[in-house]
């Protein structure tokens, strides 16, 4: 299983951001603003709203489509 798993990643592109992310490595301070502003938390708190917007997207869409297979099957209002 591990073998397939090492197989398909393999075939998925490389990070194109890799460069991008190396290149703050060598920023000094760094460290010290980020002690002050926590950007990995920050970061994971703006993934999990973008998360639920998506989510609330998604639901919204979702209702909208059946109700509008609801109105060509049953033939109602």
């Amino acid at each position: 299983m591990d073998r397939l798993f090492n197989i398909l990643i393999s075939l998925l592109p490389g990070d194109p951001f890799r460069g991008f992310l190396d290149s703050f490595a060598g920023i000094p301070y760094l460290g010290y603003l980020n002690w002050f502003i926590p950007v990995g938390r920050c970061l994971q708190i703006g993934a999990a709203w973008l998360a639920a917007i998506v989510g609330f997207y998604a639901v919204q869409f979702l209702i909208k489509q059946i109700g509008h297979l609801s109105c060509l099957v049953g033939g109602g209002s």
